[in-house]
């Protein structure tokens, strides 16, 4: 992917929503503001000691620490930049996979495992239960982010490419990752998106945003059925993914 450029856009954020921290350039001059903002207030603080006690109160050691993690999580091939659809001229977050992917960790204080779980809405689903239920797509995907549940986009236009479940029908879908603290089985992970998307109230009333098709290390469930085996449908999709679609974000 190009680099992003932002010159067109009037205001670019920092994204930082009740301990939900996106360790991106923005966030690294949010950062050293409030350090300058501290050493104003008390004269008897260096800038580095401001820097220092700024960084932990948002979980880090030290301001070199920060500029570790971010230097380790930046990768220009991976920068993704979620607008504000309300105001299109306006990017309220700029990440890369591994800086989204590490806001999330931090926010469940919980390690990377050696699993990775990934699944699916369909589209329609999805789309009206964000219209619904949210004012924006920025509180769309704060809500998500929270529960662990991250965007693929990965997935997403791979499977749309080459996967003729999908492509073949009329239906589209939106993937993404679960991040759980402990490891799951397929039942276990398809019960606790059940609960997370009944807790969002992504489904109820006329809501029916389901998730659908759970990968785990890239393989479905081996007793998986087709939804519609008893109209005829014995369709399913590719039970077993590349190995490049379901690698680990961090090893």
């Amino acid at each position: 992917m190009p680099k992003l450029n932002l010159d067109n856009y009037k205001e670019v954020q920092w994204l930082q929503v009740n301990g939900l921290t996106i360790l991106n350039d923005h966030f690294l001059r949010h950062v050293k503001r409030q350090a300058s903002r501290l050493r104003k207030n008390k004269h008897d603080v260096t800038h580095s000691n401001a820097l220092d006690i700024i960084s932990r109160s948002y979980g880090f050691k030290t301001w070199n620490h920060i500029q570790k993690e971010h230097s380790k999580q930046f990768s220009e091939n991976q920068i993704k930049a979620t607008f504000n659809y309300q105001t299109p001229d306006c990017i309220y977050d700029v990440h890369t996979i591994k800086q989204l992917h590490s806001a999330v960790y931090r926010f469940l204080n919980c390690e990377p495992l050696d699993q990775v779980i990934q699944f699916m809405f369909y589209e329609s689903d999805f789309s009206c239960a964000v219209l619904e239920l949210f004012s924006s797509e920025r509180d769309c995907l704060n809500s998500l982010l929270k529960m662990g549940i991250i965007p693929d986009e990965e997935l997403e236009g791979w499977t749309h490419r080459n996967d003729p479940h999908f492509y073949e029908s009329d239906e589209t879908i939106k993937a993404f990752r679960f991040i759980h603290p402990k490891p799951l089985t397929h039942q276990q992970a398809e019960a606790t998106l059940d609960n997370i998307v009944q807790e969002l109230r992504l489904v109820g009333f006329s809501l029916t945003c389901w998730p659908i098709y759970i990968w785990i290390n890239g393989k479905l469930p081996d007793d998986i059925e087709p939804p519609d085996l008893e109209f005829g449908d014995d369709s399913l999709p590719v039970k077993s993914l590349p190995k490049e679609l379901c690698k680990r974000v961090f090893k």
